[in-house]
Order: C-alpha cells, then structure tokens, then sequence
C-alpha cells in the first residue's frame, strides 16, 4: 500500500511571458511528460497572427457572456460586451474590478444588502467604491460566504427549474 500522496501532474501547462513593454511575448506549452514547445511572436505569419488576434476577441468577449448564458440575462451580457470593446480600446487588458468578475460582484451585494438590512443600490455604491482587496475580505468573511453560496444554491435551483430538458429528449437509437 502506498502511503505517499500522488501529486497529479497536469496534461498541459500553458505558460504566457510578455517584454516589458508588454508588446513581443511567447507561450511555452509545457506537457506533461516534459516535453515543452515555445511559440514566439516573431514566429507566426502575419495573416495568421492577424487570425489568431480575430480568434482572441471571440473568445475573450464570448467568455465574458459564459455566466450570464443560465439565467439568459441578456442584458448584462450585452452591458459587459461593450464594456469590454471599450476597454480594448485603451492599453488595459483587464478591468480593475475584474479579478472575481462581475457575477461575484453582483452576489456579493445582494449578500451584503441581506445581511447589513440595506437597499441594494447603496450596497453596490459602497462596493463599487471599494478596492478589490476590500471586496475580497468582505466575500470571505464566513456570513457572507455562506450568503453568497446561498446565493449562487438559488441561481443553479431557478435554472434547472427553467429547463425544459428532460431525459426523454435524448434519443440513443436504440
């Protein structure tokens, strides 16, 4: 019997470094077994770095959609779409906020406006004024952990209420 814990060692590491000025980079893809490939900049076609661009702003904007897709809240997908265009307009790549994501900012505030006895609307201007380590201690503390939790329990309950899958639905031709 073996006593000794087994570190699970990842299929694939993926490895991003960027120059100072945050403009020439490499992506060093790092299997396993330790075989590793580097992929420079400098190495890619301009067409294809031109695709992989195209390829990176559907990902990053679709991502951004991905936990709005349960509840089909259009509206908030729509609202972060843009203001992710916008942002890739400027020189920043993420949101100063963007560290929980917008849905953990949501939950956090109506777990705040429960447990402190307030209007939702002066909760998220106390949080939204808050810097992120602020936020982060407030979401860790255990009441309002449990709040959030609860929270995120309802959002997953409405949307398996909302489905309309059913098991009968799969047909395996049989």
């Amino acid at each position: 019997m073996n006593t000794a814990i087994d570190k699970k060692i990842p299929f694939l590491k993926k490895v991003t470094e960027w120059d100072e000025a945050g403009n020439a980079g490499e992506v060093k893809f790092v299997l396993g077994n330790g075989q590793q490939v580097i992929v420079t900049e400098s190495e890619i076609s301009p067409e294809n770095r031109y695709r992989l661009m195209i390829h990176g702003i559907s990902q990053k904007l679709g991502d951004t959609c991905a936990a709005y897709s349960k509840d089909s809240n259009f509206a908030d997908a729509y609202k972060e779409l843009v203001e992710l265009k916008e942002l890739l307009a400027t020189q920043d790549w993420s949101r100063k906020r963007e560290g929980a994501g917008r849905q953990a900012m949501e939950d956090l505030i109506e777990a705040l406006a429960k447990l402190k006895k307030q209007e939702v609307d002066v909760v998220r201007a106390a949080v939204e004024k808050a810097d992120e380590a602020t936020r982060k201690k407030w979401a860790k503390n255990s009441n309002v952990d449990a709040e959030i939790q609860a929270i995120k329990k309802r959002r997953a309950d409405a949307a398996k209420r909302a489905s309309s899958d059913s098991i009968d639905d799969i047909d395996l031709g049989l």
